[in-house]
């Protein structure tokens, strides 16, 4: 099953909504007028991370300091940042990353 989050104008709401409706295998699960992009970038770091350990990139509780300097570099999203490193051990937890 996979997930789409999109940006519609007012305008192409309804019309979008009607194709949707003739789909059966679509289902809407949420709709909002503000998208939650702290919960996105969350669970895409999260998705991240776990691909990374699927592939045998990440083997060793050391190489998570790898993606701690990422992201403090502004390489994943400029509002992240850890001052430390038990700072960027609660993030892992909070997203449900296994370390």
């Amino acid at each position: 099953m996979k997930q789409i989050v999109i940006e519609i104008e007012d305008e192409a709401y309804e019309p979008f909504m009607g194709m949707l409706r003739l789909c059966p295998a679509v289902r809407v699960v949420s709709i909002s007028d503000e998208v939650d992009a702290i919960g996105i970038r969350d669970r895409c770091v999260a998705m991240a991370i776990a691909e990374l350990q699927k592939r045998n990139v990440i083997r060793y509780a050391s190489d998570y300091a790898f993606i701690m300097m990422l992201i403090n570099q502004g390489g994943i999203d400029k509002k992240l940042f850890y001052t430390s490193p038990l700072d960027y051990i609660a993030y892992l937890q909070h997203i449900g990353a296994s370390y």
